[in-house]
This record gives C-alpha cells, sequence and structure tokens, in this order.
C-alpha cells in the first residue's frame, strides 16, 4: 500500500537507504548526526541535478536521526532535492508496538506519530512491504510481542527491502553480527552478496538475491561506524572489499568506508569488487549525463502517452520519453545537415575536375570545402554535446521502464535475474536503475490478475505498434521527414531499391560510355562522341547518389531496425496465442521472458546505433 505519494521531481532518481541501531549511545548523537550530514552532502555533491530518494524503516535510533537531518538538508536544498520513502514492515497500528515501553526511548511513539504525519504533511511517502507470510502466519506475527519467528521474518524482509532498492546502503553499525533477523549486519550481507537465513525457512521470492556472477545487488554500503550504549565498535567484522574514491568528486566524509564486496580484494574487472566498482562509477556518470540534459525538458500532456502498470514513476516515464522524442529529433535534423553538406562536397568533387581552368574552378573548390568543413563541424558538435546519446540513453531509460511497467501490469513480481543481460548491463547500468525505480511501483500497489488487460494493453498495444513500423506500403499520411522513421522497413526497402537501381545506371551509363569509346578508337565511328562527357556524369552521379543513399541508410539503421521489429512481433504474436486461461506460473514465466527479449532487442539496438553515431566518424 502506498499513501501520499505524490512525488518531488520527474527526474530519475539516487537511492539511498538507511540501516542502523536502534539504541545508539546518546553520547555520540550529536557527532553521528554530523557525520550523517556529510554523508549526504557527499553523495549530493556527486549528482547536483539529481533528486534523493531516502528509504528509512522509521525505526528509533539510526533510521530516524537520518531522517531528521534529511529534512534540515531539504530545507536547504529546495523541495525537489530529496524525498522520503518510510518503509514499514507492517501495518501502521501493529509496528507501532514495537515504540512502547522502551527504556532508551520513552517518547518514541509520541516521535513515530509525528515523523508519519510530518511525512504526510511533506508530501512525502509511506510503503508498506509486502510479504509472503500467509495469512495465519501473518496474524502471528502481528500479534507477537516478543520478537519470534514470524515478527522477524517481517524485519527481514523490511532490512533487505531497502538494501536491494538503495544505490548506497547508509549503514549505522557497529560492526557486530545482528542480535536477531532484520539487524543492519544482515542488510550490510545482504548488501555485499552474503547469504541470509530467513526465519521459517520462507524467503520472500521478490527480495531473492542475484548470483555473484550477475554482480549481487550493485550499489555500495556507506558505512559510519556508530556505537551502542557500553559497548564499543568492532571494525574487525568488516571484511568487505572497499571501493576506491577515485571516481568521485570531494573527499569521503573521515571515519567513514565505502564497501562494494564480501570477500574479495581482487580490484580487476573480473573480479566482482572490480566489476561492480566499474558498474557504480559508470551508473553516477550516466546518472549525472542523464539528469544533466533532462533537467529544462517536461513531458507535454496533450501528446504524452503513459505507460501502464507505472503508479509514481510515471512522471520520470514521461520525461525519459519526452527527452530521447526531443534528442531524436534534434540528432536527426543534424544527420540531415550531415547528409547535404556530404552531398554537395561529393558532388563538387566529381565536376571540380572540369572546371580547373576557369575562375568557376576556384569558386568550386571553395565552396566544396566549405562543404568539407561543414561536415567536419557537424561531427565534433555531435561528439561535444553527444545528441544520439542523450537519445539512446532516454531511450533506454524510458523502455526498461515501459516493460518493467506492463510487469507490474501482469502482476508479475520483480525477478532475482535481471532483464538486462549481464555483458550489456555493466555498459548500460542506468537502465537497469530505471527499472528497479519502476519495479517499486509494484511494492506500492500490486495489481490484480487480469489477463484480458495483459492482452490489451501489453501485446496488442506492442504488435500494433511494431507491426505499424513494418508496413511496406508507402505512408502518404505521414510528412516525407518522418516516413522514414516511422515506418525503417519501408524505409529500408527504398534506400536498397534506389541504391540498387542507381548503382546498374551508374554500370549502363558506364558500360555505354565505354562502347562509344571503343567506336571511336577501335573503329573510328565519332557518330556517338558528342554523348561522353554526359555519360560520364550520368554514370558518376549515379554511382556518387548510389552511395549516398547507401551511406545514409546506415546511419539510419533501418535495416537493423525493421530486423528486431520482426524478431520481436513474431514473440508477441506468439505471447498472444499462449496466453489464453488462467495468468499460471509458466505462463508468467513467458511473460518474463517476453520482457528480457525485448530488453534484449532494445539494448542490441543501443549498442548497433552507438557505432553508426555521427561522433563516430570522426
Amino acid at each position: 500500500m502506498v499513501e501520499d505519494a505524490q512525488g518531488t521531481a520527474s527526474q530519475l532518481p539516487f537511492i539511498i537507504g538507511v540501516s542502523g541501531h536502534r539504541n545508539l549511545d546518546p553520547n555520540s548523537t550529536q557527532a553521528l548526526r554530523q557525520r550523517v550530514r556529510e554523508a549526504l552532502i557527499f553523495w549530493r555533491q556527486q549528482l547536483t541535478d539529481t533528486p534523493i530518494w531516502l528509504l528509512s524503516g522509521m525505526a528509533v535510533g539510526a533510521d530516524t536521526l537520518v531522517v531528521e537531518v534529511a529534512r534540515e538538508l531539504r530545507a536547504q536544498w529546495g523541495p525537489d532535492s530529496l524525498k522520503i520513502i518510510a518503509c514499514l514492515p507492517m501495518d501502521e497500528a501493529s509496528y507501532l508496538q514495537d515504540f512502547e515501553g522502551l527504556k532508551f526511548a520513552p517518547d518514541a511513539v509520541t516521535e513515530f506519530h509525528a515523523h508519519l504525519a510530518q511525512l504526510r504533511h511533506d508530501n512525502d511517502e509511506i510503503i508498506q512491504v509486502q510479504s509472503v507470510l500467509d495469512e495465519q502466519q501473518l496474524a502471528t506475527a502481528l500479534a507477537d510481542r516478543e520478537y519470534g519467528e514470524a515478527r522477524n521474518h517481517l524485519y527481514l524482509n523490511q532490512s533487505v527491502f531497502v538494501a536491494k532498492y538503495a544505490q548506497v546502503l547508509l549503514s549505522l553499525w557497529d560492526g557486530a553480527p545482528s542480535r536477531g533477523s532484520g539487524g543492519t549486519a544482515d542488510a550490510v550481507a545482504y548488501k555485499l552478496g552474503l547469504p541470509l537465513q530467513w526465519p521459517l525457512g520462507i524467503a520472500n521470492p521478490a527480495l531473492a538475491p542475484v548470483s555473484d556472477f550477475d554482480g549481487q545487488q550493485g550499489g555500495v554500503v556507506h558505512h559510519i561506524p556508530s556505537a551502542r550504549p557500553d559497548q564499543p565498535l568492532v571494525p574487525s567484522a568488516l571484511a568487505y572489499a572497499k571501493l576506491p574514491v577515485t571516481g568521485l568528486s570531494g573527499a569521503l566524509p573521515e571515519g567513514s568506508g565505502l564497501y562494494v564486496c564480501h570477500n574479495h580484494d581482487d580490484d580487476s574487472d573480473i573480479a566482482p569488487s572490480g566489476f561492480l566498482t566499474q558498474e557504480f562509477e559508470l551508473m553516477l556518470k550516466e546518472l549525472r549525463f542523464y539528469n544533466q540534459h533532462a533537467r529544462n525538458i517536461e513531458a507535454d500532456p496533450a501528446t504524452a502517452w503513459p505507460a501502464p502498470g507505472l503508479q509514481e514513476s510515471q512522471r520520470i516515464f514521461l520525461k525519459a520519453d519526452a527527452m530521447a522524442l526531443n534528442q531524436q529529433t534534434r540528432y536527426r535534423r543534424l544527420t540531415q545537415m550531415f547528409f547535404l553538406f556530404a552531398l554537395i562536397a561529393l558532388g563538387l568533387y566529381e565536376v571540380v575536375s572540369n572546371f580547373l581552368e576557369l575562375s568557376t574552378g576556384s569558386w568550386l573548390i571553395a565552396i566544396m570545402f566549405a562543404a568539407m568543413l561543414g561536415c567536419y563541424a557537424i561531427i565534433r558538435f555531435a561528439a561535444k554535446r553527444e545528441l544520439k546519446w542523450q537519445y539512446q540513453l532516454a531511450r533506454g531509460v524510458a523502455e526498461g521502464m515501459r516493460i518493467r511497467g506492463f510487469l507490474n501490469l501482469s502482476a508479475i513480481a520483480p525477478s532475482p535475474t535481471p532483464l538486462i543481460p549481464r555483458r550489456f548491463r555493466q555498459h548500460l547500468p542506468l537502465i537497469e536503475h530505471a527499472i528497479s525505480v519502476a519495479e517499486l511501483d509494484w511494492w506500492r500497489a500490486p495489481l490484480p490478475e487480469n489477463p484480458q488487460l495483459i492482452r490489451t494493453s501489453w501485446l496488442d498495444d506492442q504488435r500494433n505498434f511494431l507491426n505499424t513500423r513494418l508496413r511496406l506500403k508507402e505512408p502518404r499520411r505521414l510528412r516525407l521527414s518522418e516516413r522514414f522513421y516511422k515506418r525503417p522497413a519501408w524505409a529500408a526497402s527504398v534506400c536498397e531499391r534506389w541504391a540498387s537501381e542507381l548503382f546498374n545506371a551508374a554500370v549502363i551509363f558506364g558500360v555505354t560510355l565505354l562502347g562509344v569509346l571503343l567506336l571511336q578508337y577501335g573503329f573510328s565511328i565519332d557518330l556517338f562522341v558528342a554523348s561522353k562527357d554526359y555519360l560520364m556524369y550520368f554514370a558518376q552521379y549515379a554511382l556518387m547518389a548510389a552511395g549516398a543513399i547507401a551511406l545514409w541508410g546506415e546511419l539510419a539503421g533501418y535495416d537493423t531496425t525493421a530486423r528486431g521489429y520482426r524478431s520481436l512481433e513474431q514473440l508477441y504474436r506468439r505471447a498472444q496465442y499462449l496466453l489464453d486461461g488462467e495468468l499460471n506460473e509458466s505462463k508468467q514465466a513467458m511473460l518474463i521472458e517476453l520482457a528480457k527479449e525485448a530488453m534484449f532487442e532494445h539494448v542490441t539496438w543501443t549498442n548497433s546505433e552507438s557505432d553508426n553515431d555521427l561522433k563516430q566518424k570522426q
């Protein structure tokens, strides 16, 4: 369930989770608050255009201490800079039992009510983390006041949820093992890839860890040593690989440490600690880049097309979609200008030799070099502004969120197997993060199973889109500039036909010219001598035009896009056929595989398009 999920901004957020002790040493509270403040400022400095989402269990002690500091910083940074998401392990009334009668926090109940009231007032968010306990087990857990296995299951469920979705787990921890399930040590262990023992032997599949090969959970643990009353810190328990801060701006706050992996000190790119560090740093770089360019873009409500299955993340999706369309248009115009200049330069190159003895030749050479300089300037501009990368990254964010939204619509829980294959995810970590943001909507309010809605809002809709793109009939209702981009199959066939016909024409003109020369010099027949220059021009320009059209087809990637659409349309058609009847586990697995195929197709397209970027021509 979710309350007052108004959100703060449509930028893609950076997520920080909180895990820490309830009974902190009161003698070190002020120093701890300062360290927490420095930690939040440190991460804010990494991503100045990016809102922070702070996940907190709202327990006494570390959870609420961090929330209080976050509110103070939000007052300085602005209301859209930070959003607090309370992640409760159970309903408020049952959770409140654990705040009653605490000797180390006698005002805990009053403060809990005040914190939740403030969350609602500030349009922050409250999520009750779903569990997999059955009705009887849940009733036992909610009534339990002795922290039995069922209740501890809910606490571990909450701790793992926060650790899973946080890119940075802010850990206020003394280094000692947990005293019960769901403690800070468990959250840290899960984040860094160690297995957990679930109470009752019932693990939540939606929170199952990914494999070491897949890169564990990704993200880092930011450890702030925090003592409990009359108990020493235990630094020796930190048997984890540190994250080097070479890829981060500013100095890490004194006394804290960053950790990426368990028991792996090898920083090579094949060891988990090595590739997780690289992936985290690349994710920060991509998130900075994306939000910097998305800052001034807003979706037009009149033309925006919301993604089914998204709730709070809908505005983030709409901005990503609007940014992709905007930057795609700009890059296409740039490509058209490059093509025009290249065509002018090629055309003049073919004829300038005929005018070298005339003053006209100087002008033609000047214009030719000006066109070549125009091509060079466009390539440099494309490299500097990275318009295509902006378009590709925004499209990746939008498509990742759209596809996860389809799974939300299908009431399919998050899977431990990521939607993007490992070999692509390490280069596109931002898309994986966007999928996780959309995945949070599944936790907010799961939708009931509705195969008909899945068919109409997902499968039918995507098939209609793909079939529209694959039409071979000339789309006369579209503007000429839109025809080649919205009908890639038609555009690929047109470019192939024109290039082939012009090449054949060049061959015919060339053969004809050869025949004229043979008649002139072999048989002294001068009947067609006057046509030599014209035949040469026709052969040259036909060949040049064929090459130009082939170049355009390569830059636009029509054929690659159309082939991907065809294979994906076939999979959607097959899924439509198999979806009849009840949505059982087999059909859910089919839809997950379909989502993976769609993401695979998209990241493959991204890689292919990157090779055709104008900046690669320099």
